[in-house]
């Protein structure tokens, strides 16, 4: 037992030694690029900027905009992770990172998506879109009853909406929503949006008896998102098939790894080497954002996310 004990000791202080070589990497050169969304059964190609199709959309040009909703992420985590192959006596391989956003207050994000959404009205009109009225639309009976009978369903609190929008429950849309489309004989339009802070690149491979995994990461304020539209003749949603996102750097990184994990970790990978396992590093961040500089690069990404829902709008309305 004193044998396997000092044995077990001589391997966690060994991988605590090797452990200064981490599969995780910081890349502070300045702002980096997403990766591309790819999808496919077998042979998988990059989507499209703009996927999905609203026939409905043909010929139609007055407009209206119930919410106009942003969700900012706070908190983002990649993993990457390579098994062996069945029957293997080696471990898995296991990494993770998590990076927080600190810095930047509610009040910023309420001016990010109001002026986010200006630029959505503004580039609708540009486009040769009549716009109702938020006023007129918020006052309509129907809206009304709605935010009555079927209150906000409480967004969660990195999530915000142009002033004096509300998120109703699904229910209340499904009954409301088409209803309004006829009285106000008009389309309606609903994006919602996501905002990260962060870009993540992963690899793993797992090669005979042998695997390796690793993330590279990058400060990007990056959007994705989807555009629900709805009609008197049928409604669907165009979504962001590629993200975009802004060049403009808006902060740096601390590692802010627990001395927990880390112990943990390292006594873990020890046992594996005796008896076998997935053996698990992780890498923990906090992005210090500067606001200013945050919120301009989020309303680029924002703002190109307008441009190529507007764009896609007018090339389906012929």
């Amino acid at each position: 037992m004193r044998l396997f004990l000092q044995s077990l000791s001589a391997l966690v202080l060994s991988f605590a030694v090797v452990g200064c070589v981490s599969p995780v990497k910081v890349d502070d050169s300045g702002a980096v690029k997403p990766g591309t969304n790819k999808s496919g059964v077998f042979f998988k190609t990059a989507n499209a900027d703009v996927t999905g199709s609203v026939k409905a959309l043909k010929n139609q040009k007055t407009v209206f905009i119930p919410l106009y909703e942003v969700m900012y992420v706070k908190k983002s985590r990649s993993v990457e992770s390579a098994s062996p192959v069945l029957g293997s006596a080696k471990e898995g391989v296991k990494v993770r990172a998590d990076v927080e956003l600190l810095g930047v207050n509610d009040s910023t994000f309420q001016q990010i998506t109001n002026e986010a959404y200006a630029d959505f009205r503004q580039k609708l009109q540009a486009a040769g879109y009549t716009i109702i009225d938020d006023q007129k639309v918020q006052s309509h009976p129907k809206y009304a009853d709605m935010k009555q009978r079927f209150p906000d369903t409480g967004s969660k609190k990195s999530t915000f909406a142009a002033p004096g929008q509300t998120k109703p429950s699904l229910l209340a849309t499904g009954l409301v929503y088409g209803k309004l489309c006829t009285d106000l004989n008009a389309v309606l339009l609903s994006p919602e949006m996501a905002v990260d802070h962060t870009a993540y690149a992963g690899k793993s491979k797992w090669l005979f008896n042998s695997g390796s995994a690793k993330i590279n990461l990058g400060q990007c304020a990056h959007a994705g998102g989807r555009l629900s539209v709805v009609t008197t003749k049928g409604g669907g949603y165009l979504q962001l098939g590629q993200p975009t996102y802004s060049e403009k750097t808006f902060g740096t990184y601390e590692e802010d790894t627990s001395a927990v994990i880390v112990a943990t970790e390292t006594a873990v990978k020890a046992l594996s080497v005796l008896a076998g396992g997935t053996t698990s590093t992780t890498k923990q961040y906090k992005l210090h954002a500067d606001q200013a500089k945050y919120k301009a690069a989020a309303l680029d990404a924002l703002k190109e996310a307008n441009t190529r829902f507007v764009n896609a709008m007018v090339e389906q309305s012929k």
